[in-house]
Formats: structure tokens, C-alpha cells, sequence
């Protein structure tokens, strides 16, 4: 495929030194992929329906019954949060802006952050409040980063229009 070899072409611009074939292929693969994940819009609403369930799960549930990985706590509630939220980028993005379904994340994560305190073995933290807000913030900004290049970038396997 004529496009990967793209990718990995890897010839250094003396100027400003940034590798020129990312720069080239990276945008007309990530419209492809944007595109691709955006047109199953009903599949990506059950995916986010699918992550609050689990949010609420991993949070409200018995810290003996919970399984933990291995990186730090703050951590997992920073990349749980942020996957939720780009999926609800995706999940919601025929819509203009998708900002009220952020801030219902936020809100669902404070409101889970409240209730831990009623689940043996859990207590709550502001501080896995700020953590989950900030992946929210994060998630929602890469979402939104992506959907601008995918929009910009030109086709692939399509001339360019000049």
C-alpha cells in the first residue's frame, strides 16, 4: 500500500527538522480512519453506553472484588475517562458540539466519585475528581484534534483538486 510507505519514509527537512513523511501520509490516514470509526455512529453510542456501565462498575463496586492493573490509580482514572470521552466524541459527532455529553461525564464522574463512599473498602478523592476531569478535557480535546485533521486532510486515492 503506497500510502504506509509513506509513513515510514523518513527523510528529514534540514531546516526545520521534522520528518517530512509523517507530516505527508499521517493526515489522509487519520481522515480514512475518522471517517471509517464516525460512519458507524449506532455502534459507537452503544460503545460509550457500554463505558459509562463500566465506569460505574469499576467504581462503585467492593475493592476486593475490583481488578486493579498495574499502573498507578490517578493513571487509570485519567485513561478511562479520556477513552470515554473520545468515544463519545465519535458516539455524538453528527451533532455541532458535544460539549453537554463532557459535561455529563464530568458530572458522572463526580457523581461516582460521591457514591464510592458508600462501597466497602472505597473512599472518595477530589483528586480522582481533577484526574477523571482532566482525562475528560484531554479525551474531548484529541477527539476534536482529530476530527480537524480529518476534515482538512484530502482523500486518499482521490486527486487532489486544485
Amino acid at each position: 500500500m503506497p500510502t504506509m510507505m509513506l509513513v515510514f519514509w523518513m527523510r528529514r527537512d534540514w531546516r526545520n527538522h521534522q520528518l517530512l513523511g509523517i507530516w505527508v501520509a499521517m493526515p489522509a490516514l487519520v481522515r480514512r480512519l475518522f471517517l471509517e470509526i464516525e460512519s458507524h455512529n449506532l455502534l459507537c453510542r452503544i460503545g460509550f453506553g457500554a463505558c459509562i456501565v463500566v465506569l460505574a462498575l469499576a467504581a462503585l463496586l467492593p475493592a476486593d472484588i475490583v481488578l486493579r492493573s498495574e499502573l498507578p490509580a490517578k493513571l487509570e482514572h485519567f485513561v478511562a475517562y479520556s477513552g470515554t470521552a473520545v468515544v463519545c466524541g465519535f458516539a455524538y459527532s453528527k451533532r455541532r458540539h458535544p460539549i453537554g455529553w463532557y459535561l455529563f461525564l464530568v458530572v458522572w464522574a463526580g457523581g461516582l466519585e460521591a457514591a464510592q463512599t458508600f462501597s466497602p473498602g472505597r473512599h472518595a478523592a477530589v483528586s480522582d475528581l481533577a484526574v477523571s476531569t482532566l482525562g475528560v478535557l484531554c479525551g474531548g480535546a484529541a477527539w476534536w484534534l482529530a476530527r480537524r485533521v480529518a476534515v482538512s486532510a484530502p482523500a486518499i486515492g482521490r486527486p487532489s483538486e486544485a
